[in-house]
């Protein structure tokens, strides 16, 4: 089982204090809002509007990219750079919490060149330990461990002391990262010293969760309860009731893992009078798993699934992924303990796909990002041997320019010839600059559509094939034993489970990369997957399509536009609260029209200039890919409206 809490402190250095009641969050935004009412356009405002941001930047990521944007507006048309640092730090995790790495690491090393180049010591630490968060955060933990070690030589040549616990820390946490658990304990160790030595009490508490969870990781698991206890009972000192509940939590799963019944007893009990004071769903979810795990060790089978239902309802709502390991490894433990080997060997499968899910997502990223840069350098290279060529061109015609006044009239025309060709090495430039952004584009989105493609295919003819076979030899043993009608029910409902499985397991796998589109085109396909979205009941759908009969799509444009259609559809339906949604595809020459209509709520369209949502980037993306034009109409309870249009 995985261990479940792993704490390191916070995401941004200069936010170290407890989190606020969103209620007086509330307060003081509006407070910040009144005062910026009446602020002029100078470096109070610009302050006003970063610290705006900052207190939306934990609930709202919309509105704090909206302030910190106008605070850049005000700080360029000023051209003042003071709050330069603060403006870089709100962009950098408002793109972490929009899992846009490209941009985020843009800000964090900003940051770094301003620190260097005002050799601002602290500045230049604080940059370092947002590029490890960062590069952590995407899974590149080579870079991590060197930012965070680079952030501890600078405290350490500053003797910046009083930073010494968090930035050791976050060495721990990355060098945890990467499975090297006796260095991730040194640095833990290291913490613990320095905590208490400054008689921080928050960072003491943190060093001893994160030894406590290196010792359970390398299975030593008393030593592990040992720290876990020193933590709780200094929480308990302090009156620190969330550390208390991740203290409790934690004790929980070693006490499971060693099977002591009494111990386990003791810590759910207490852990039931905290698990309410905190809404955090992986907190009160995880609470239900350790009763489970409780309920387990005394075999009370039907009370342990009661628990780990709440708890995944808790957490699949709250998409804590976690959490959501945890919860269906649970599942196949109880269902093993009771012997039924089929649900739980599929919960263990599960609980697998969900961490190997995370661990290709990581690869892809790697290897994409790798293929971008290749392409990118590649581009640039021509890019410069262009310029290069301009600037001998260049050379060449002011040698020509100082000649002598005879030849005014053949330097009159060589020089309308160098601008001509200057124009034209200028176009070559923006084209190639063009190839350059649309290859970065191709090598992600054919890196998506390949891993789909491979995903499905493992699914449905590895895992397909398999459950096939466990039906075909459950129904020739049917056929050779005598059951009695109890069991015979049994076994009939252990076969219907069965048959979902595989239905789910085929449902997954076509709606990754459907089959009929490679068979039969985008046309058709369309119309089945409109049609299964009419059949869930959540929203009634008309498909239409003209002309696509004597228009030829290759296979890379109707993955495209397949995809551009379903995420629209999902937009739909999480979002637009609609009845009737209109899907069309217009075949008019060489061009392809594809409609997208919804009687739905609507938006105001202005939000799309700044939204930058994962779903909407992917849209424009792929659009953009295509070369197409894109228009959206909406309007506060007039539904929504997209419009695209595509050269085929």
């Amino acid at each position: 089982m995985r261990k479940l809490i792993f704490i390191f402190g916070i995401m941004f250095i200069s936010a170290t204090g407890e989190l606020l009641a969103q209620t007086t969050i509330n307060r003081i935004i509006d407070s910040l809002k009144a005062e910026l009412l009446v602020a002029k356009e100078d470096t109070t405002k610009i302050f006003l509007l970063t610290k705006i941001s900052s207190e939306y930047s934990a609930s709202n990521f919309d509105s704090s990219f909206y302030f910190i944007t106008k605070a850049k507006e005000i700080a360029d048309l000023k051209k003042t750079n003071y709050y330069e640092q603060q403006i870089n730090s709100q962009y950098l995790e408002y793109y972490i919490n929009n899992n846009n790495y490209s941009k985020a690491i843009e800000y964090a090393l900003k940051n770094k060149e301003l620190a260097e180049k005002n050799n601002d010591m602290p500045l230049l630490a604080k940059a370092y330990t947002n590029l490890n968060f960062t590069y952590n955060r995407f899974g590149q933990y080579k870079l991590a461990v060197e930012s965070a070690l680079k952030c501890l030589d600078i405290s350490e040549k500053t003797k910046d002391s009083i930073k010494f616990p968090i930035r050791y820390l976050n060495v721990s946490k990355t060098y945890f990262l990467l499975n090297q658990f006796e260095k991730s304990l040194i640095y833990s160790r290291k913490a613990l010293e320095f905590s208490i030595k400054y008689n921080n009490t928050l960072y003491r508490m943190k060093s001893l969760n994160n030894m406590a969870v290196v010792f359970s990781a390398m299975n030593n698991l008393d030593s592990a309860i040992i720290y876990h206890k020193n933590k709780l009972e200094l929480a308990k000192e302090n009156e620190a009731d969330e550390e208390i509940l991740y203290a409790l939590i934690n004790l929980a799963f070693e006490y499971y893992k060693k099977g002591d019944q009494l111990e386990l007893n003791k810590c759910v009990s207490e852990l039931n009078v905290y698990k309410n004071l905190f809404p955090q769903n992986d907190l009160i979810a995880s609470s239900f798993v350790a009763n489970a795990l409780n309920f387990l060790l005394q075999k009370k089978y039907l009370e342990a699934k009661n628990e780990l239902d709440s708890a995944y309802k808790i957490a699949k709502a709250g998409d804590e992924y976690e959490v959501l390991v945890n919860i269906y490894g649970t599942y196949s433990s109880l269902y093993l303990l009771q012997g039924n080997i089929i649900q739980g060997e599929y919960y263990r499968f599960i609980s697998d796909s969900l961490t190997n899910d995370k661990n290709i997502k990581d690869i892809n990223f790697y290897t994409e990002e790798l293929e971008t840069k290749y392409q990118t350098e590649k581009k640039e290279s021509q890019i410069k041997l262009q310029a290069a060529t301009i600037k001998q061109k260049n050379t060449l015609n002011y040698l020509l320019g100082g000649g002598a006044t005879a030849l005014a009239l053949l330097s009159f025309i060589g020089y309308r010839n160098y601008k001509q060709r200057k124009k034209v090495d200028q176009l070559r430039i923006t084209e190639l600059e063009t190839e350059k952004q649309l290859s970065a584009t191709e090598a992600v989105l054919k890196g998506e559509e390949q891993e789909r493609t491979r995903l499905a295919k493992d699914l449905h003819d590895g895992l397909g094939g398999m459950l096939s076979g466990i039906k075909y030899s459950f129904n020739n043993m049917k056929e050779n034993l005598i059951l009695t009608t109890d069991t015979a029910q049994a076994f009939s409902r252990s076969m219907d489970m069965l048959d979902n499985s595989i239905k789910e397991m085929r449902r997954v796998a076509h709606n990754m990369m459907p089959e009929s589109l490679l068979r039969y085109g985008l046309d058709k396909t369309l119309q089945d997957y409109t049609g299964e979205i009419n059949k869930s009941g959540i929203v009634t759908v008309a498909y239409q399509s003209m002309g696509m009969e004597n228009i030829n799509v290759d296979n890379t444009t109707a993955i495209t536009i397949y995809r551009i259609v379903q995420e629209l559809l999902n937009n739909v339906t999480k979002h637009a609260a609609a009845k009737q949604v209109l899907v069309q595809l217009l075949a008019q020459g060489n061009k392809l029209v594809v409609n997208v209509e919804d009687d739905g709520r609507g938006f105001d369209t202005e939000i799309l200039e700044r939204a930058e949502g994962i779903g909407w980037k992917n849209i424009k993306s792929r659009v953009e890919f295509l070369k197409g034009s894109l228009d959206v109409q909406s309007a506060h309870g007039k539904g929504t409206a997209v419009n695209m249009e595509f050269n085929i």
